[in-house]
């Protein structure tokens, strides 16, 4: 895949130490995924892989962080005005996955992440819900997003390449699935099996004028049966510019609680 800009990136905590360092880039900035890039064998017990890495934003200066809060208090302070939000910040992931067995397989790509509020991650929601469930019952996963259109998951010929993109509309809505399950309290399942503009299931608890913070985290996972890789970039439109990237800039510290799903106990 090719592109303007590349930033390789090493994972990182929401909360780490600051990079310095100015870009001057007036379009989009790509990251590239960590290495080693994501690879599965086909015989893996659980065949599934994931990496990713967290976005460093600075701190909002005392003028924006006033504009938070008058925004805030305009809406009548009932919930917080996200520094990175969904407006401001724009998410495509672009993904290439070979094949290199000698016989077809079947993969997927599918997306979790954190916002600056809420994690998720659907190996441990699947984690979670088996254990409450049958024992012998295997593991759901059920994603913030995977692979545009469906049905998954799909097939690729021995030496076979794909390259794909999880657009910005399913970070859009990916990430106000996140917001609903954990600012909300939606439904977890019935929100993330449906699109919005299809099935709005579990969305009318989330307020009308909310403002959605978009992903700090993005994190990938590789499934497949066979030999395989996967590798992607991450592309940013940073309309505001507060991506941390000047010296002297501070980094934006965010705490994000993980989502795990309330299991109702088991009737006797």
């Amino acid at each position: 895949m090719s592109s303007p800009l590349r930033v390789l990136v090493a994972a990182a905590p929401l909360a780490a130490g600051c990079t310095g360092g100015a870009l001057s880039f007036n379009g989009p900035i790509y990251f590239d995924n960590p290495t080693p890039v994501l690879e599965l064998q086909g015989n893996e017990m659980i065949p599934r892989i994931t990496n990713g890495f967290s976005l460093r934003f600075r701190q909002p200066t005392q003028d924006e962080q006033k504009t938070l809060d008058d925004e805030k208090q305009a809406r009548g302070g009932k919930y917080d005005i996200p520094w990175v939000s969904r407006d401001k910040v724009h998410l495509e992931l672009l993904f290439t996955v070979k094949n290199l067995d000698t016989t077809p397989g079947t993969f997927d790509v599918l997306v979790d992440g954190a916002n600056q509020y809420t994690k998720y991650d659907e190996n441990v929601v699947a984690m979670t819900t088996g254990m409450a469930g049958n024992a012998n019952d295997p593991p759901v996963y059920v994603s913030l997003m995977n692979l545009h259109p469906s049905p998954l998951p799909m097939t690729l010929d021995p030496g076979g390449v794909y390259q794909g993109v999880i657009r910005e509309d399913d970070f859009n809505e990916g990430e106000l699935d996140l917001d609903a399950i954990g600012r909300w309290q939606a439904p977890y399942a019935a929100v993330l099996i449906n699109r919005s503009e299809v099935n709005p299931i579990g969305l009318e608890m989330v307020p009308a004028d909310v403002v959605v913070p978009a992903l700090m985290e993005v994190d990938v996972t590789l499934t497949a049966n066979k030999h395989m890789t996967c590798e992607w970039a991450l592309r940013v439109r940073d309309d505001d510019d507060r991506l941390l990237h000047v010296d002297g800039d501070h980094l934006f510290h965010a705490n994000p609680t993980l989502f795990v799903p309330v299991i109702p106990p088991k009737t006797p």
